[in-house]
C-alpha cells in the first residue's frame, strides 16, 4: 500500500505540472493537487517503514478524501457557473475532474485495503487459544499449560 500511495502522489504532481504547462493562466486552483500530492507521497515513503505504516497510510487516506471532497466542490460550483451559463476555463475543469478521479480512486484503494487489513487482524486474533488466568491446580503442568501461545506459533 506504500508503494500506491508513492503512485497516487506522484500522480497529483504530476497532474499539477499538467496544469502549469499546458495553459498560460496561473490560478491558484491549479496548485491544489500538487498541495494533497505532495503529503500523499510523503506518507507512502513513511508507510515503508513497517512500525510507521498503519498510520502513514491513514493520514493518505485522509487526505485523499479531502483531495475528493475539494475535487467534488470544485465540480458543482463550476456546474452551477455553466448552467448560468457563465464563461468557465475548461482546462481547469478537466484538471479538477482529474483530481477527483485520482483522489477518488486512491481513496477507494484505501478503504478496501484497511477493511482487508482489520479482517486480516481480526482473523489472527479469533485463531489464538485465549489466555486462561485461573489455574485450576498448583501442579507445574497446569501452570505451564495456564498461558498458551496462538496456535500458528505452536511447533
Amino acid at each position: 500500500m506504500a508503494r500506491v500511495g508513492i503512485i497516487f502522489g506522484l500522480m497529483l504532481c504530476g497532474l499539477t505540472i499538467a496544469g502549469l504547462v499546458g495553459t498560460t493562466v496561473k490560478t491558484p486552483i491549479l496548485f491544489v493537487p500538487m498541495m494533497i500530492g505532495i503529503p500523499t507521497l510523503f506518507c507512502g515513503v513513511v508507510a515503508l517503514n513497517p512500525h510507521r505504516r498503519k498510520h502513514a497510510m491513514r493520514v493518505a487516506g485522509v487526505l485523499a478524501l479531502l483531495g475528493t471532497s475539494v475535487g467534488a466542490v470544485r465540480s458543482l460550483v463550476w456546474a452551477t457557473r455553466w448552467f448560468r451559463e457563465a464563461e468557465i476555463e475548461r482546462y481547469a475543469v478537466i484538471l479538477n475532474l482529474a483530481l477527483l478521479a485520482i483522489s477518488g480512486i486512491f481513496l477507494l484503494i484505501s478503504v478496501v485495503a484497511f477493511l482487508q487489513d482489520r479482517r486480516r487482524r481480526h482473523a489472527q486474533r479469533s485463531h489464538s487459544i485465549p489466555l486462561r488466568t485461573a489455574v485450576a491446580s498448583n501442579s507445574v503442568e497446569s501452570r505451564e499449560s495456564a498461558y498458551t501461545l496462538p496456535i500458528s506459533c505452536r511447533n
